[in-house]
């Protein structure tokens, strides 16, 4: 298994593999989690092991299986591969989506689909445009991500509908409609890159803690 830029050479074949977060988008990691949910819940509720041993098995299991996802490598050969690649891969980009993060460098804007976006602050002041029907809904799905459990990246997805818009754009009600599943606006949220979508997970909490 030989990475070189953002391709990886395994078995005579060619794949291309994330270099960061921002090439992978929200939607990629809603299908891991429809596809392993019940192993990533396993990982998250073991990240602070009492047994290091059994730990090791479950994160050396998730590690081979996100690689093998978000490579599109077939998880047989990844099983087979020398472990030393595996979670080089996994440390240096893939975790950071499932391990909370004390810490995240946070921007004031971010690019994304040609335009400037910010993250919209939940706590009520005489500056901001949140209304209270928007922080009440908000809470409640701040409240399900702090649960690592399964539906969380798409609590993510409807979080950032309401709290990550365009520079001076105020929330159109239209976006949590009853159709709201299939709202434009939802759709569009699952194309943001991780490193954004963690960034707006990482604010929420710390706002809302």
């Amino acid at each position: 298994l030989e990475t070189e830029e953002m391709k990886i050479n395994h078995n005579g074949k060619t794949y291309q593999c994330p270099a960061s977060l921002s090439e992978i988008p929200l939607k990629q990691v809603i299908d891991f989690q429809l596809q392993y949910g019940k192993d990533l819940e396993k990982f998250l509720q073991n990240i602070d092991p009492e047994n290091e041993l059994d730990f090791f098995e479950i994160k050396m299991d998730m590690a081979c299986k996100s690689v093998s996802f978000f490579t599109g490598i077939p998880l047989d050969e990844i099983y087979k591969t020398d472990l030393t690649h595996v979670f080089s891969i996994f440390d240096n980009v893939l975790s950071p989506i499932f391990q909370p993060q004390e810490e995240r460098t946070l921007f004031e804007n971010y690019h994304f689909k040609g335009e400037l976006w910010t993250i919209a602050s939940p706590q009520m002041t005489f500056e901001n445009t949140m209304t209270f029907n928007e922080l009440i809904l908000g809470k409640v799905i701040t409240n399900d991500i702090k649960n690592f459990a399964a539906g969380k990246f798409e609590a993510l997805q409807r979080l950032a509908v309401v709290y990550f818009r365009k520079i001076d754009e105020k929330l159109d009600e239209s976006w949590l409609s009853e159709e709201f599943e299939q709202s434009e606006r939802l759709k569009m949220m699952a194309e943001l890159p991780m490193d954004i979508v963690l960034d707006i997970a990482f604010f929420l909490q710390s706002s809302m803690s």
